[in-house]
């Protein structure tokens, strides 16, 4: 058991990595089996298909998704919204260090199975919730610095979507700035919400 276990996590590497690199649609079942070191009844054992192994990493990338990408910043970081900022940062090393070849793995591989395997991106669209709470939870800790009423979620939202498409442009392009621009104007709109409840909070207090 221990060792078809063992398999299977191999498969599932493999193809996480080759999903990471080339995309779900440019990788075949064969480059996985090679990479995994496994033949065609060994991946067949595990898998029924390349959308059933899409799902089985789709699973993997929320299941990892708190272990690497959110406890890390949040035992090294101690001010909530500036966490946000170090995810962010975390995901320019990632553009950075595979020379725009690879970004957010979730958002690559949502973007691509969207009809090849909706059964993955409803895994996928899990991992964004997850992604979305987890930066929801830390605004909240800071919720006295937004202006009274500000939707947390929403901000939580805007703050991955702003992420994605920075990372796609920068993809594009093959160049760091527009992924700096558009996190530099993100911190900008969060000082001006900061800068907005400061000016409530004063004039409330000239008042008293």
């Amino acid at each position: 058991m221990r060792r078809r276990t063992g398999t299977r996590e191999k498969i599932i590497d493999a193809a996480m990595r080759l999903f990471y690199k080339q995309g779900f649609h440019a990788t075949a079942v064969v480059e996985v089996r090679e990479a995994a070191g496994v033949t065609n009844s060994g991946f067949f054992y595990y898998f029924n298909s390349k959308a059933d192994l899409g799902c089985a990493v789709a699973r993997r990338y929320l299941e990892l998704l708190r272990s690497q990408v959110f406890l890390p910043v949040s035992r090294s970081v101690e001010d909530p919204v500036e966490r946000v900022f170090a995810v962010l940062d975390g995901y320019r090393g990632i553009l950075v260090n595979n020379d725009f070849s690879a970004g957010c793995p979730m958002g690559r591989m949502a973007a691509e199975i969207s009809e090849a395997n909706p059964a993955a991106v409803g895994v996928l669209n899990d991992a964004f919730r997850v992604w979305i709470n987890e930066v929801k939870g830390w605004l909240r800790e800071a919720e006295d610095r937004f202006p009274e009423g500000t939707n947390l979620a929403k901000l939580a939202m805007f703050v991955l979507v702003t992420m994605e498409g920075a990372v796609m442009l920068a993809r594009s392009v093959r160049r760091i700035e527009p992924y700096d621009e558009s996190v530099a104007e993100l911190r900008r709109y969060f000082e001006l919400l900061g800068d907005k409840t400061r000016r409530t909070q004063g004039k409330r207090g000239g008042e008293k």
